[in-house]
């Protein structure tokens, strides 16, 4: 990896399998290239290996090279020593899940939390993405939540709170429908949000090879 370009960090999305989140990425990348100047791409996400070693292998694009995040890591069985050293240092507990995506984050430009819908609580306590936040500005490196739909959090007031403090800490929240940015004024967070459209939307249209799988498309569809 040529540490003279800038890399970017997409982290926190799904498999190419879930063709939505690869409209994420395909979509992201096109945005980032009209505006550095011959960037590369780091795209840690949550996939098995199995996944992980076929989409490395179907990866088309040569600037973008893939990771995991081990979210397995968080409930490790540990050794009497082992529990008591991670009682005394919480924070190193903390950087477990990102252990592929350290080596490469001292010289990111960035770290772009993609993936959609992740800061909500639609797939329960979203800790793994608040502790990634909390590992890149750690590292003093800017954080920003692309492309997000962010709460509502009001079923849990207390997380709530907790989640409201740090939206606050992050260097951006790029939010993609304005349901998200009057959630978050409501609570006082506007300094760094700002309002985008779904980068999936800027992926290049392809026809299927197989004609048998063309469909007839309305004109102004999308």
């Amino acid at each position: 990896m040529d540490r003279d370009r800038p890399l970017f960090i997409l982290a926190g999305n799904g498999p190419y399998q879930n063709r939505g989140c690869e409209a994420i990425t395909r979509g992201t990348v096109k945005i980032v290239r009209n505006y550095f100047n011959d960037p590369s791409f780091l795209s840690v996400g949550f996939i098995p290996d199995s996944d992980l070693r076929q989409q490395c292998q179907d990866e088309y694009d040569p600037e973008i090279t893939h990771a995991r995040i081990h979210i397995e890591k968080y409930s490790l069985k540990r050794s009497y020593l082992q529990r008591i050293i991670f009682r005394i240092d919480t924070r190193k507990k903390k950087y477990l899940p990102f252990d592929e995506m350290l080596p490469s984050l001292d010289h990111a430009s960035a770290v772009l939390s993609v993936g959609g819908d992740n800061y909500s609580l639609d797939y329960g306590i979203p800790r793994v993405f608040t502790d990634l936040d909390d590992v890149v500005l750690e590292k003093k490196k800017p954080l920003i939540l692309w492309g997000a739909s962010v709460g509502p959090f009001d079923t849990l007031p207390e997380y709530e709170r907790y989640m409201c403090d740090h939206l606050k800490k992050v260097t951006g929240i790029f939010a993609r429908e304005s349901a998200t940015a009057d959630y978050l004024a409501n609570h006082g967070i506007t300094e760094n949000v700002y309002r985008v459209a779904d980068p999936a939307f800027l992926m290049d249209p392809l026809e299927p090879r197989d004609e048998r799988k063309r469909l007839w498309i309305e004109e102004g569809a999308i």
